[in-house]
């Protein structure tokens, strides 16, 4: 029995480890490959915190209990929040329908994606991984006719981006220095109300 406990003390301990790693990596303000990569898989080395609750009270080590717990509470105290909306605020205004799609380097079904945006009276569609092809594939299947204002910028492979807007669209940007297309557009509504659309398909940082 005395070493069953001693191992679960020894996982215990790995386990807090782990889940620390995780808690930290989200705390460093940094460019830093293997830090982002860590930090991205932070809610799951976080997971670990639950092992170490289990190993500590097997081991009946008191004091690792405590660690790995105050651990746990960190961890849901960082990462609740990522999972639940904050209190919505009061808005005055019209509301517009906005799709996102990302349509797989172009893959996507050009007739049920232009039917769908008929079919939700959608009023702004934003579209990664707008390759040339899907791009002529949506202009045909009437995209353009359904939201005739657009800002694009079509790419090979995942590269590519797209706005659509049944209104009209100004102060259309491109941000630099990423490897795909990151776009956003004005959108003025019928009334003079107007709203910003970013359409943004960030790379994960592995595995560059």
């Amino acid at each position: 029995m005395r070493i069953v406990r001693i191992v679960a003390a020894v996982i215990g301990w790995l386990a807090v480890a782990i889940a620390l790693v995780g808690l930290g990596a989200r705390s460093f303000d940094t460019t830093r490959q293997w830090v982002l990569i860590v930090g991205a898989a932070a809610p799951y080395l976080l997971a670990a915190s639950v092992v170490a609750i289990a190993a500590m009270a097997l081991a009946r080590q008191k004091i690792g209990l405590a660690v790995a717990l105050c651990v746990a509470i960190a961890g849901v105290f960082t990462q609740a929040p990522l999972f639940f909306s904050s209190d919505t605020p009061s808005l005055n205004g019209p509301e517009i329908t906005v799709l996102q799609a990302n349509i797989w380097v172009g893959n996507a079904d050009a007739d049920a994606f232009v039917r769908q945006v008929r079919d939700e009276n959608v009023d702004v569609v934003t579209v990664n991984e707008l390759t040339p092809e899907a791009l002529d594939r949506l202009t045909a299947a009437g995209l353009d006719e359904a939201l005739p204002f657009s800002f694009v910028r079509p790419d090979g492979f995942a590269h590519g981006t797209g706005i659509w807007s049944k209104y009209p669209l100004s102060d259309e940007s491109e941000y630099d220095n990423f490897a795909m297309f990151q776009l956003s557009a004005k959108v003025t509504l019928p009334d003079g109300q107007w709203s910003w659309v970013y359409a943004f398909h960030p790379v994960p940082p592995w595995p560059t």
